[in-house]
């Protein structure tokens, strides 16, 4: 497999400075190309801690971006050598011994402290799994005596998971910033399973 050429890297490298969202790298169709993604938000609406995000990936049908060689990026956080906070950060998290890291970066914490209003964030939908397995319930009861079948009805969670029209994210709101919901400009489709259970 050819690596990418030096030119492309140093475009993608501009690209992402210059991005007001998350980016993440897709590598096909070929050469491959960076996309924006809508960054996560609570239920109550206002966007999640950077150092939150692999928790929320567990619950969520959100993943962390990936970085240039297409895997998915590592979540660090770093100290400040300025004072004594510290900061979030996507970066590369290739590690094997015949790879070289790319300079995939994103400073989450400065994204969200600089944002101007252009940047864009969605509630997404919860998995359809967790990582405790539930019992199955059960839907519908057949009986002898009955030709009928009593059915009833399950519902997700809650409706307002996939769908936030106007959260209430404090401070810098602009008519330039824009919410989404898990359905809309997404590259993956969302999958909702029901199960059944029968005696």
């Amino acid at each position: 497999m050819r690596p990418l050429t030096f030119d492309f890297e140093k475009n993608l490298v501009r690209e992402q400075a210059l991005a007001d969202n998350m980016t993440t790298f897709r590598p096909y169709p070929f050469p491959g190309r960076l996309l924006e993604v809508p960054y996560p938000l609570t239920e109550l609406g206002r966007p999640l801690a950077p150092s939150q995000l692999q928790e929320y990936c567990r619950f969520r049908q959100f993943d962390l971006p990936t970085c240039f060689h297409g895997k998915e990026s590592a979540l660090v956080t770093k100290e400040s050598l300025e004072d004594s906070d510290s900061y979030v950060i996507l970066e590369c998290d290739v590690r094997g011994p015949d790879e070289e890291r790319c300079p995939f970066l994103i400073n989450l914490t400065a994204l969200l402290q600089n944002d101007d209003g252009y940047m864009e964030f969605c509630l997404y939908h919860r998995r359809s799994y967790s990582p405790s397995q539930q019992p199955l319930r059960e839907m519908s009861i057949f009986t002898d005596e009955e030709n009928n079948t009593d059915t009833s009805s399950a519902s997700s969670d809650s409706s307002s998971d996939a769908n936030m029209s106007s959260p209430e994210i404090p401070s810098k709101t602009s008519e330039n910033q824009s919410t989404h919901s898990a359905d809309e400009d997404s590259d993956e489709g969302h999958v909702g399973i029901v199960a059944f259970a029968l005696d």
